[in-house]
């Protein structure tokens, strides 16, 4: 079977993709709201940072109620989100929020990832500017890891 030239092709694409302008850079902040402080034990800081490609950005100490994080990201003229913070295959794009413990991003040993799903994204909040909250502690007092489903993450348009 032949393939079809890339403009003909169609790609599966969450519901909150369509409604956003091609070409539209999209600014998202992500905020981590109640971060784990403590969860290796007493006095072993926990650090957290977003994913941009294979190394971590942004790297914070946990030491406040919420870490903010702001990320851009593109929609390609298929539909598609794309740039250096957005991992996952066509239809199903994230961004990761990195955990470990350490001081600094060069003193830095991961322990896991959350991930935050574009899918997610609820159609009619689409725009240039979005904020994302979510929970970052699990129900066992540690960071919450795999991805944060709906009921623990709120997207506003900013």
């Amino acid at each position: 079977m032949l393939e079809q030239p890339n403009e003909l092709r169609t790609y599966p694409t969450g519901a909150g993709y369509r409604s956003l302008m091609a070409g539209q850079d999209v600014v998202i902040t992500l905020v981590a709201v109640d971060p784990p402080t403590e969860p290796c034990g007493p006095g072993v800081p926990v650090v957290a940072g977003v994913q941009k490609r294979q190394q971590i950005d942004q790297v914070q100490v946990v030491a406040a109620e919420t870490l903010v994080f702001e990320v851009t990201v593109s929609r390609s003229d298929n539909g598609d989100i794309r740039g250096p913070f957005v991992h996952g295959k066509r239809g199903d794009r994230f961004l990761y929020v990195v955990w470990g413990v350490g001081t600094a991003a060069d003193d830095f040993e991961r322990f896991g990832r959350t991930k935050v799903l574009f899918n997610d994204v609820p159609p009619e909040v689409w725009s240039a500017d979005l904020r994302c909250e979510f929970e970052a502690t699990n129900d066992k007092d540690g960071p919450a890891l795999a991805s944060v489903r709906p009921r623990r993450v709120r997207w506003t348009s900013q």
